[in-house]
């Protein structure tokens, strides 16, 4: 998570104890992910999923969210939302 929040968030733009919630929220987040037993078919798909989750906390917490549950069940949210937006529609 700290590799994704230098990548995609601005350098300092988090104090110290918002990123102790940000890394706890994709923690517990990744966690529930794996619980649900889902397999990808290759490295790259699982950081991929990786990457998506971690994007969603920190742009939520750009924009001043801090509650860890909602960062993580919101990350969670919007993952399965866009996978579900690329699974092609059935006839």
């Amino acid at each position: 998570m700290l590799q994704i929040i230098k990548t995609h968030g601005e350098e300092g733009s988090f104090q110290p104890e918002d990123l102790i919630v940000l890394v706890a929220a994709f923690d517990e987040a990744w966690q529930q992910f794996e619980e649900t037993g889902v397999r990808f078919t290759s490295d790259h798909e699982l950081e991929q999923a990786r990457n998506k989750l971690g994007k969603y906390i920190i742009n939520q917490a750009k924009k001043g969210e801090r509650d860890k549950a909602v960062l993580r069940d919101g990350a969670l949210l919007a993952y399965s939302q866009s996978v579900l937006q690329l699974r092609p529609a059935r006839d």
